[in-house]
């Protein structure tokens, strides 16, 4: 392998995806509000994606926004995948819950 090949193969491209959200309350140029969000890395030198962070608010659960933010991130990575090595389907996804956090709880 060339040093080009090996150097290029083993950038980490990080994403991170913000779901906003705008007050129906308000006028229409209001500011939107974070609503959710989620951090992952794809690494094409071995072809695989991992979820790092993934944050809700309190307020914001069960509204599915959690899918949302998944589906959004394994659409992406799977572009990733095929933009890189044009494969046709994303082969692995690695992620681990550690635990909830609570901020800015009442």
């Amino acid at each position: 392998m060339s040093p080009v090949a090996s150097v290029t193969s083993s950038i980490v491209e990080f994403h991170l995806l913000l779901a906003l959200k705008y007050s129906e309350d308000e006028e229409e140029n209001s500011k939107p509000m974070i609503a959710g969000g989620l951090a992952f890395e794809y690494y094409p030198g071995n072809n695989c994606g991992f979820l790092t962070y993934l944050i809700v608010p309190v307020g914001e659960r069960g509204e599915r926004m959690a899918r949302a933010l998944i589906d959004a991130a394994l659409e992406e990575l799977d572009n990733a995948a095929k933009r890189r090595h044009d494969y046709d389907a994303f082969p692995a996804i690695w992620g681990r819950l550690l635990t909830t956090c609570v901020l800015g709880a009442s």
